[in-house]
């Protein structure tokens, strides 16, 4: 008569006689990661024709300035550091270094007129666009590069909620891309 194990001894032994009696093969799919979505994603043009499964796929592929982190705070992403002026109209984000893009290209501030510029074309469709150009929250008066690694957002009044809304999965994350990944139709 054998000895009766703890139910969750009897699952690990058996766990653990899966592993041994796996193939060699097997190991070679150990970094391959499946997920299931609840359905198919729209587009990988970040806050453009979009939905919920578009949101939770597109939150893994591209980063913005800003995120919003696990206790709904928002941090820096690809900033390190963001500057607030007195005044609550002057947003100042210095980029991170060492950030590079899929082609191998550095992050720079280049990247992120770019990018915005490209949102604020009413032709996109750019989900967040009322957000920004002054139908909703704020309204971006003016944007510019003060160096390759610095931004600076000029706001036409304060808002608290700039940040937030820079960082909404809704909004592509205000995602930051190459001008590689537009075509020559300025199309995604």
């Amino acid at each position: 008569m054998s000895p009766k194990l703890p139910v969750a001894a009897t699952a690990a032994l058996a766990f653990a006689g899966v592993l041994l009696c796996a193939p060699a093969s097997a190991q070679s799919q150990v970094d391959v990661l499946k997920v299931r979505a609840k359905g198919d994603i729209r587009s990988t043009d970040p806050g453009m024709n979009r939905d919920s499964p578009t949101d939770a796929v597109m939150s893994h592929l591209v980063e913005g300035l800003v995120a919003y982190r696990g206790d709904a705070t928002v941090v820096p992403m690809l900033a390190e550091s963001i500057q607030v002026s007195p005044d609550g109209r002057v947003y100042t984000f210095r980029l991170r270094k060492g950030v590079r893009f899929h082609n191998g290209a550095p992050l720079t501030a280049d990247d992120v007129l770019y990018s915005w510029r490209r949102y604020m074309q009413p032709a996109n469709n750019w989900r967040c666009l009322p957000e920004f150009d002054g139908r909703g929250a704020s309204k971006v008066m003016k944007l510019q590069a003060k160096d390759a690694h610095t931004v600076v957002f000029t706001l036409e009044q304060p808002t608290t909620l700039f940040l937030a809304t820079l960082a909404r999965t809704d909004c592509g994350m205000a995602a930051v891309y190459h001008r590689d990944s537009i075509d020559a139709a300025g199309k995604w």
